[in-house]
């Protein structure tokens, strides 16, 4: 009997020490949780601050970006509305003034060149001055042709040329070319060959 208590007094003892430790290990390990979970925490808590810090971050670049870019657009928008049509309207008025002086220079190159056909008529004229003198009589036919010669207007004239001068040569003769109009239609009307009388022959049936 007393064998048997002893032994059982031994198991006992086992038992509590056992438990002990069994505890001991728990609480170490219930510790060991808490720390690992706080640290887990802890660094959950660093990159949430993290991710946060970079959107914030991110939301401030994206908005100085878009910023700089209604900047741009807002810069394109003015140059649109006011610089291209004020540089578009320039441009337009120093091409217009280029063919306004072309325009004058070729038109008083024609007419002096008529005055050249008159000048050296007068001068040799010989028998046909008093033809010449009768011309004179239908000055103001001349003038009204005169005047509807100088009503043709050229606004702006781009003269496209392939090297040779023709084709300015060909725009200066047209003046020319009204005037020989104006004459034949003197002829017919008044009976008057104003080219004849001047070189002093006569077209046929004149």
């Amino acid at each position: 009997m007393r064998a048997a208590a002893q032994a059982e007094a031994e198991a006992e003892g086992r038992a509590k020490v056992i438990e002990a430790n069994v505890d001991a290990a728990v609480f170490r390990l219930h510790n060991d949780l808490r720390r690992i979970q706080a640290e887990l925490e802890s660094q959950v808590k660093s990159e949430e601050e993290r991710t946060t810090a970079a959107a914030r971050e991110a939301r401030a670049v994206a908005e100085q970006e878009w910023q700089q870019v209604r900047a741009a657009v807002e810069e394109i928008r003015l140059k649109a509305d006011k610089v291209l049509p004020a540089d578009a309207a320039r441009t337009a008025q120093e091409f217009k003034a280029q063919g306004d002086a072309a325009s004058i220079r070729e038109r008083g190159q024609a007419v002096g060149q008529a005055l050249d056909m008159l000048n050296a008529a007068w001068s040799s004229a010989g028998d046909n001055a008093l033809s010449i003198y009768l011309i004179e009589d239908i000055e103001n036919i001349l003038s009204a042709a005169a005047k509807g010669v100088s009503k043709v207007k050229i606004g702006n004239l781009n003269i496209i040329d392939s090297g040779d001068g023709e084709t300015l040569s060909s725009y200066v003769s047209a003046y020319p070319a009204m005037l020989s109009s104006i004459f034949d239609a003197v002829a017919k009307t008044t009976g008057i060959d104003i080219p004849g009388s001047i070189s002093g022959v006569k077209k046929e049936g004149k």
